[in-house]
């Protein structure tokens, strides 16, 4: 059986253009300076993840002042991290104190957390190996896994658990629900509810205006289901690209319209030059990445929780 792991990303990026689904992953370039933007959201959610753990263990309910403390040690953990990050000391103190700002103004918000930065690992689809009844060759068969990391798993009082996501913005955006990220949580963990927790910088706005909850409902099964179709065909679509790249006849087109969208592709230097120094260009402005370890953070092996050997549904049509 032919096993082939997708994510949100990687939806994504399918979606985006073929060439950068090849060089972001199927080759693993990566660019040398990370984008500013990118580099504030880790610190946000490793100031957040630590915070979160420290609820989780209920470090405060009997001693208020660990609160406090707790803070002071995401601070830190940040503070040491920024030190191998591009990013200035005064960003890196703004990043701090939004952080520490957001998570005071929810102080008491009655959350209860299950569970924090939590890796999951379902069954899409899948379909058997089987023989030709011709041939006596054997087919192999097909199975999709669907994998991701969720922010935290939590609840707020009178509500149910969901799935939240933590987002920083610079500008006040409301997130759509037609998001592979977010329609994915939602059917991997079966729940109604995915939050958006937002954690906003601009500085002239109230806190009610910065560090909105902005809930969206996921309880039409019929848009899940669109989803997992659409998913699968994609994904089925990238696999007999792999095949062909194997077979020796590579096609990963490129999507001209998604060049200079938002603040442009990563990859766009590579492309606007002549194929033939397409590789010099790799080498001097990219480097390889690691394989990514979906079940280690920070060099340690993570319990797993969310792997899922349940039968996958089977899709008509």
């Amino acid at each position: 059986m032919i096993t082939f792991t997708t994510s949100a990303s990687k939806l994504n990026t399918m979606d985006s253009c073929w060439e950068k689904y090849n060089l972001e992953y199927n080759r693993r370039w990566a660019p040398n300076t990370k984008a500013p933007a990118l580099e504030h959201g880790d610190l946000i959610h490793l100031f957040f993840a630590h915070y979160y753990r420290a609820k989780l263990q209920r470090r405060w309910m009997k001693d208020e002042s660990q609160h406090g403390i707790v803070l002071d040690e995401a601070t830190n953990l940040c503070r040491a991290r920024a030190v191998d990050m591009d990013i200035s000391v005064a960003d890196t103190d703004e990043d701090i104190r939004t952080a520490r700002e957001a998570l005071l103004f929810h102080y008491r918000d009655g959350m209860e957390v299950y569970a924090v930065e939590e890796p999951f690992t379902r069954i899409l689809y899948e379909t058997p190996d089987t023989v030709d009844s011709t041939t006596k060759q054997e087919i192999h068969g097909i199975r999709i896994l669907f994998e991701g990391r969720v922010d935290l798993i939590a609840k707020l009082p009178n509500s149910p658990f969901a799935v939240w996501d933590h987002k920083s913005e610079s500008r006040k955006s409301d997130p759509s629900k037609m998001s592979n990220q977010f329609e994915g949580s939602a059917w991997a963990f079966g729940v109604k509810d995915v939050i958006i927790n937002k954690v906003g910088f601009q500085v002239t706005k109230e806190p009610k205006e910065k560090f909105r909850r902005i809930f969206l409902n996921y309880s039409d099964k019929e848009l899940i289901e669109e989803w997992r179709r659409d998913t699968i065909e994609k994904t089925l679509e990238a696999i007999e690209r792999h095949r062909r790249e194997s077979r020796g006849n590579p096609r990963w087109p490129r999507n001209r319209t998604s060049c200079d969208k938002y603040s442009g592709c990563v990859y766009r230097q590579v492309c606007e030059t002549k194929p033939t120094t397409r590789n010099v260009k790799l080498m001097t402005w990219y480097h390889i990445r690691p394989e990514y370890e979906l079940y280690e953070q920070d060099g340690i092996d993570i319990q797993n929780r969310s792997q899922d050997t349940r039968e996958p549904e089977p899709v008509e049509g």
